[in-house]
């Protein structure tokens, strides 16, 4: 059976990213919710749509020190 193309959105891989580092530095959610200057429940939203809030994801992925040259090869276009 062959396999099926998987097609990832910027959002899931914007999403990934963010998750793997908050795992990898242990940061809690009440910790990533201040470095992106919101409260717990607009983080979670953050997590479902980081273009949707892409300021607070920007601040976000700056305070868990993810370099934005990853960011930027992460973000695709659709045309």
């Amino acid at each position: 059976m062959p396999k099926m193309k998987v097609e990832r959105s910027t959002d899931y891989r914007l999403t990934a990213m963010i998750r793997g580092e908050m795992a990898a530095q242990n940061v809690s959610v009440e910790k990533a919710s201040r470095y992106a200057g919101c409260c717990v429940n607009t983080l979670y939203k953050v997590f479902d749509s980081p273009t949707a809030y892409m300021d607070k994801a920007l601040r976000l992925m700056r305070g868990l020190s993810i370099p934005i040259e990853r960011v930027r090869e992460t973000i695709t276009y659709p045309y």
